[in-house]
């Protein structure tokens, strides 16, 4: 019997061979990632499937946790975005109910922006304060830069890694291109 076509297709490197923004003091490389799911569950009053575990809490609000090869960033009271950058994580390894999970990962890329300056170069085209005081390490939010809603994780003092719409993310990338490049390194010290 013949093998269906859609077995033979490779896993796709979107990125593989784009030349990424870089600059004095930043760079932006590809997050390789295996999967990204949404844990969300539906009511308030319903049991956090985290606390209900027995595991600890996990990661508090608008915090993520790096855990088993995997990181979990709660963004909201009740969603839990589960990134992995091994293999895909089961809603049982993580002792969510099966329902409680949604699979996503066909829809974002990962992106690192790393660097004395990415900071700076960040905050050219971000809303919000990414300042160590006010961004501190560890936490993770929805945000913009320019008119491109992305994920924001701080992971280190000179590290971010930035979700962003696969359809999208070519836009994205001229559009970085030009606002980092015009960021004056050093503008948040």
């Amino acid at each position: 019997m013949a093998e269906p076509a859609h077995a033979r297709l490779a896993v796709a490197a979107p990125l593989a061979g784009i030349t990424l923004p870089e600059g004095p003091g930043y760079r932006l490389r590809p997050w390789p990632l295996a999967s990204i799911a949404l844990a969300a569950w539906p009511d308030a009053a319903a049991a956090d499937p985290l606390r209900a575990s027995s595991r600890d809490s996990g990661p508090a609000m608008l915090r993520a946790r790096e855990e088993g090869g995997r990181v979990l960033m709660r963004l909201g009271p009740q969603e839990v975005l589960i990134v992995t950058e091994t293999e895909a994580t089961t809603a049982g390894e993580l002792e969510f109910l099966e329902e409680n999970v949604i699979e996503i990962s066909h829809g974002m890329l990962g992106l690192c922006v790393d660097g004395a300056h990415a900071a700076a170069v960040l905050a050219a085209g971000c809303p919000i304060d990414v300042h160590e005081l006010a961004f501190p390490v560890g936490m993770a939010t929805r945000t913009l830069i320019g008119k491109f809603e992305i994920i924001l994780w701080r992971r280190s003092a000179t590290e971010f890694r930035l979700l962003v719409a696969r359809s999208s993310i070519f836009a994205f990338l001229v559009y970085a291109d030009r606002v980092f490049r015009g960021a004056p390194p050093g503008s948040l010290a």
